[in-house]
């Protein structure tokens, strides 16, 4: 039914309710926003629709700076995995383990919020299908702002903690140590 109400809205006038009136309050808003753009009209408006209550209140200049920020932190997830993958070439074998571990749960975490931006933004903008996906940072529901802010913060001390653990140059701890063969012994 919801691709059905996505494809042609017009031909279901109450199932496509939500995505037409979150189209209309997004469209009010401009350049600018509109204070007295009715978003209280959108169902959902707190979770599913809030990009269309930011844009319709505040405008497409605020649109454009909350979806920057959502990028620079899908940037922030990208760049410690792979900073985590480059410094597992050196150190120990459970160092460099945990810091590979690092890498996926980092690359994981990004995964999993630029699909929230997708279905988020794509649901708003009439790209995609209504799936009744909370914005993130934005939306009222704050068990999806500490599921997906919380991983950055989380790996970044983690890694943090595993880089400073590095043992220096040349020193012991960072060389294999191989035992001579059995025929000099």
């Amino acid at each position: 039914d919801r691709f059905a109400v996505w494809v042609a809205p017009e031909v279901h006038p109450y199932s496509g309710t939500q995505a037409r009136r979150a189209l209309e309050v997004a469209a009010l808003g401009g350049w600018w926003g509109d204070p007295a753009a009715p978003a209280w009209r959108v169902p959902a408006v707190q979770d599913d629709m809030a990009p269309a209550f930011l844009l319709g209140r505040f405008g497409l200049a605020a649109g454009l700076a909350v979806l920057a920020f959502q990028l620079a932190y899908l940037g922030c997830l990208l760049m410690l995995g792979w900073e985590s993958l480059l410094a597992a070439a050196q150190g120990d074998h459970r160092r460099q383990w945990a810091l590979r571990w690092l890498y996926f749960c980092a690359w994981g975490a990004a995964a999993v919020f630029a699909a929230h931006l997708l279905l988020s933004w794509g649901s708003n903008s009439g790209s995609l299908p209504v799936m009744g996906q909370p914005m993130p940072w934005i939306s009222a529901g704050g068990s999806v702002i500490v599921l997906l802010c919380l991983p950055l913060q989380a790996l970044w001390l983690l890694q943090a903690h595993l880089v400073e653990a590095r043992p220096a140059g040349n020193s012991p701890g960072n060389q294999a140590v191989i035992p001579p063969p059995a025929s000099v012994r």
